[in-house]
């Protein structure tokens, strides 16, 4: 389905490196965190990738959106919201 989440898939390096590039963006918005681990994710195709990905922090599971640009916008990653108090059980929906 065009603009649909795919099906869950495990985290992968990639995932990994975008997960760190907005931690301190997180961070400065919300708490500091010593865990802050991609568990899995799933992405939605629309103008660039939108990534919703499940994360262990040290309080919480968590999911977070963050939103990949198109390479003619630098395929800048941008952290968009979150979703607090998951467990790791929870599915990984859109929000």
């Amino acid at each position: 389905m065009i603009g649909g989440l795919t099906n869950v898939k495990p985290k992968d390096d990639i995932v990994d490196e975008l997960v760190e590039s907005i931690k301190e963006d997180f961070e400065t918005k919300n708490y500091t965190t010593n865990c802050f681990d991609a568990d899995s994710y799933k992405t939605q195709v629309v103008n660039g990738v939108n990534y919703f990905i499940k994360i262990k922090t040290d309080r919480e599971y968590i999911h977070l959106r963050l939103h990949k640009a198109l390479p003619h916008n630098n395929s800048e990653v941008s952290y968009h919201s979150h979703q607090s108090n998951k467990n790791k059980e929870d599915e990984i929906i859109h929000f």
